[in-house]
Formats: structure tokens, sequence, C-alpha cells
């Protein structure tokens, strides 16, 4: 019988509503919850977007959390750049959680006008950053960036490595978080 697992993105996601403001007291509160509901996955933040969610890394490791992973997001490493010599990968790898989740860009529109990389540069780009995360001992998942307007690359040309894909619910979907955010579907393993 299949596992459903939760993963929540309040802490990310959630804040980027309009007059949303979370504190680091307020992160580490809603982090708390979270476990106590039992919610498997937290996404805490991208340790390098601001002080508050670095510190968010290094406190939630002293709540002493009973059931809830905390991951880390952030990007695939930087074009022309080694995955072990980006300042990005090295945050994920210091954020001390368990997981990380990467967001690839899937639009050929995103690959080529606003990475400014060939879809095979691409597509190594997320591969190079999944064995990089793995490698460490940290847990990946994948998660598109999905853009509705300009199409995404044929799934046989997505890179299957040893990590999860997160699938965002489509809009309207019957299905939430506890917070009311959007709840990402992990594809089987």
């Amino acid at each position: 019988m299949r596992t459903i697992e939760i993963y929540d993105t309040t802490l990310r996601d959630g804040s980027q509503g309009e007059g949303v403001h979370f504190s680091l007291a307020d992160k580490l509160a809603i982090a708390r919850r979270l476990d106590e509901i039992g919610v498997d996955f937290i996404e805490g933040g991208y340790p390098l977007s601001n002080p508050k969610d670095a510190q968010f890394f290094e406190q939630v490791r002293d709540l002493g959390l009973r059931h809830a992973k905390v991951f880390a997001f952030g990007m695939t490493r930087r074009r022309g750049m080694e995955a072990s010599a980006d300042p990005g990968m090295k945050a994920l790898l210091d954020a001390g959680t368990v997981g990380v989740t990467i967001v690839g860009k899937t639009s050929a529109f995103h690959v080529s006008e606003v990475l400014g990389v060939s879809r095979e540069e691409n597509l190594a780009m997320i591969t190079d950053t999944v064995a990089f995360l793995t490698g460490a001992g940290r847990e990946v998942f994948t998660t598109p960036s999905i853009s509705s307007t300009v199409g995404s690359l044929t799934p046989r040309t997505q890179p299957r490595r040893s990590s999860r894909q997160l699938v965002p619910e489509p809009r309207g979907s019957c299905c939430a978080t506890p917070m009311g955010a959007p709840s990402p579907r992990r594809s089987p393993r």
C-alpha cells in the first residue's frame, strides 16, 4: 500500500504572498507546529536568500523535531561552473538539512532566454546538481519550474537520477497542505 507523504512549502512559497512576513520566531514556531501535526517534509527556504533564512537553518536543528525532515530549497548549479565551486551549492550543504529540493528549468523559453544555455547544458546543470548533492549525502527532490504559457521540455529529455520529483498540483485541485499551500506529490522511487 502506498503511503501519502506531505511536503509543506509554507516557509518559502507561503511567505511570498502579499502582506505575509514571517519573523524568524514565526518560522520556527510554524516548523514546530507542522512537525506536531505530522507533516513529513518542511521546506525551510533558500539559505542564500536572506539572513533570516540562514538563521532558520541554524536554529531549526535545536527544535528537536520528531517527525518532519527539513529541506533547503535551491536552484541548479550556475552555468559554466562546477557544482562543487558554486556558492549556491555550498549554501545548500551548509544549511545542514537531510535533504534539498532543487528547481530546474523545464521551459525551452526559460532555458534559452533566462539561463542563456542550450537544452543539453540545462540538463547537465540539473544532472550535475543532483549528483553533487546526493554525493554529499543529501536526499534530493527535484521540481520543474513550470510556466503555463511557454511549454516545457518533453518528458523523454528529463534526466533520470537518484532523486524524487515533486509535481505541483494543478490549479483548482482539491488537495492542500495543512497551512493551505499547494501540495506537491512525489513520484514513485
